[in-house]
């Protein structure tokens, strides 16, 4: 018994580094996206203050959605639209959806997860925020 604590110490212990890496990226992403708000959402905008994010994905509502996501990968950035069919629109369940659902298919059209892997340098998010703003700006 005392081993499976110690060893699930030392996994917590890990999980709250890992985590707290990830709000910390996060948090660089929302720096350098702070006047992007004509062009971007970020997980940010309708955050809770009574709940911590764990920052799995770093997901963003952007406008021109597919465009940018060949730029930053053009650009060696591993960004990723992890969930381009909806679930209602997958054959085993649309049996279960009558309804439209036109909010969900017109946000699957602008999220775009980027790159917020705890091993991640401070200067790795500023480079790919830097490739986003790019993008927009040019």
């Amino acid at each position: 018994k005392q081993d499976k604590k110690e060893l699930l110490e030392v996994i917590m212990k890990r999980l709250k580094n890992t985590i707290n890496k990830r709000i910390r990226n996060a948090n660089i992403y929302e720096k350098n996206f702070k006047k992007m708000d004509k062009f971007i959402e970020t997980p940010f905008k309708n955050k809770d203050k009574n709940n911590k994010h764990t920052f799995h994905r770093y997901v963003i509502l952007c406008k021109n959605r597919n465009q940018l996501l060949k730029f930053l990968v053009k650009n060696n950035i591993e960004a990723k639209v992890h969930y381009p069919i909806n679930i209602h629109q997958q054959p085993p369940f649309r049996k279960f959806y009558k309804n439209n659902l036109t909010t969900t298919n017109k946000l699957n059209n602008k999220i775009l997860s980027l790159p917020i892997q705890e091993n991640l340098e401070i200067k790795e998010i500023t480079k790919i925020a830097s490739y986003v703003k790019e993008f927009y700006t040019k």
